[in-house]
């Protein structure tokens, strides 16, 4: 852009250019800056950065581990009255990046913790199998969050024989990914900081105050300073959701299954990113130890929020971070599905489903300036025309896909993911005298590029052949 504007001024060359020459000037100098991807300098560098651990290179070093225990026991045996279930499980976290990826505690380590849940599980069926209930509630407790009670009910009645309808309630929650809790990760864009008091502290947003990303860039637009909304900062807490959902299933004239479902779900302390900014002192190097306010500056007062709007910050900067917190108030989404599996003639088959989802209350996130991350399209739906037998021991199966383009959103990046379709397509053939199935298929058949996530690899066909044994095989 430099090198384009020095052109059409003429401060790069003595005489201003054209538009097209400008152009060629800036490519060159854009050119220059690029290593033949071919040449031996370019594999020598690009084997250095894969070395060096980000944001200076490409490298994470990983060697987290995690412990999961659980066990589970069914009193069938003793308690005839009911089905009854117990268990539990037990896990231990150990994070191991090396500095690169999570945080470091006071004494140079990086943070190991530990959860536990247990849970119990009824069940009965009354009026001769025509009504099913069952009950449940899990405990879970993890070091860093308050103990979580999860309920769940449920009822499946039967109704005139072939016509199933299912109701449930239950409540859940998620506890927030070693990465909300203690990331600690400068992407040159903005610093990744996770949630935990050791981090909110270590980068004193308490005591040097900050503000939103989204109100700096409103004052910045209208030149009022008091449009500045400053950050505050609550315990982070375990989302909580509430499920109520209704489901039908049945069976019509013998050749149509139907399975159908509505939920409708509200998040409490519905975890979300935010992005803020700080003045910080210029001096301090970029390290894990956080950064300190700038000597003398006041960055409530009206020549520091003037200053922080020019980004004219004596002996300072601006540093912009990612948070996740919780969200206020409540947040809802809601969906449904329809399967269908219909027996054609001759032993063929068509099935296929639809599915809707939203978020209800993703606007009212994106205005209070947080991001929801929820990363899911409203629509997707595939169809498969199969025969497992169109003659002796030879079967076949073809699936079309589809997903409609949705808004994706995270820490690492955002932007709109295209809606794409795909075939996929398979033939099996049952060696009987092996007890074996000889499969040879293709996912993406077409080969019709696409993505599923910002920055994911894009995505092509991939053809198999494969030999299973089943020794059960018919």
């Amino acid at each position: 852009l430099t090198a384009f504007i020095g052109g059409r001024t003429g401060q790069a060359t003595g005489t201003p250019l054209d538009i097209a020459s400008s152009h060629n000037l800036a490519r060159s100098v854009a050119d220059a800056a690029w290593v033949d991807p071919s040449s031996t300098a370019f594999k020598t560098r690009a084997k250095q950065l894969r070395a060096l651990p980000i944001p200076s290179g490409a490298n994470f070093r990983d060697e987290t581990t995690m412990w999961h225990y659980e066990g589970m026991y069914n009193f069938k045996n003793q308690i005839q009255a009911v089905d009854l279930i117990v268990g539990a499980n037990f896990r231990q976290y150990n994070l191991n990046s090396g500095g690169t990826l999570f945080a470091l505690d006071k004494n140079g380590d990086e943070i190991s913790f530990k959860e536990f849940g247990a849970y119990i599980q009824a069940s009965k069926s009354l009026a001769q199998d025509k009504l099913k209930l069952q009950g449940s509630m899990r405990y879970d407790k993890n070091k860093n969050f308050a103990s979580q009670f999860s309920p769940r009910i449920s009822a499946v009645t039967t109704i005139a024989n072939d016509h199933n309808i299912r109701l449930s309630y239950q409540r859940g929650f998620r506890i927030p990914t070693t990465q909300d809790q203690f990331i600690d990760l400068n992407v040159v864009t903005r610093r990744l900081v996770g949630s935990n008091p050791l981090l909110v502290d270590r980068y004193n947003f308490e005591s040097n105050t900050v503000y939103s990303a989204k109100s700096l860039s409103a004052a910045r637009a209208s030149g009022n300073i008091n449009d500045l909304k400053t950050v505050t900062f609550n315990e982070f807490k375990t989302e909580k959701i509430g499920t109520f959902e209704i489901g039908y299933k049945s069976i019509i004239a013998d050749k149509l299954f139907v399975d159908a479902y509505y939920y409708h779900s509200t998040y409490q302390d519905f975890i979300a990113g935010l992005l803020f900014t700080q003045a910080v002192d210029l001096t301090d190097a970029d390290t894990r130890n956080g950064y300190n306010a700038v000597a003398g500056f006041d960055p409530n007062s009206d020549a520091g929020k003037t200053a922080i709007l020019a980004n004219t910050i004596a002996g300072g900067r601006l540093q912009e971070y990612g948070f996740d917190t919780n969200a206020d108030g409540n947040v809802t989404s809601h969906g449904w599905a329809v399967g269908l599996d219909y027996a054609l003639p001759g032993t063929f088959q068509l099935t296929g489903n639809v599915s809707w989802n939203k978020l209800i209350d993703q606007q009212d996130l994106i205005d209070k300036g947080f991001r929801s991350s929820y990363n899911t399209p409203e629509w997707r739906t595939n169809f498969t025309f199969s025969n497992r037998e169109i003659i002796d021991n030879l079967g076949f199966n073809i699936t079309w896909r589809w997903q409609d383009a949705f808004f994706w959103e995270s820490s690492f990046g955002a932007g709109v993911i295209p809606s794409f379709n795909t075939v996929d397509a398979q033939v099996s053939y049952k060696i009987e005298s092996m007890k074996s199935i000889l499969k040879l298929g293709a996912q993406n058949l077409l080969d019709k590029k696409y993505q599923t996530g910002f920055g994911n690899p894009t995505m092509g066909a991939m053809y198999y052949l494969s030999i299973s044994f089943d020794e059960f095989l018919n």
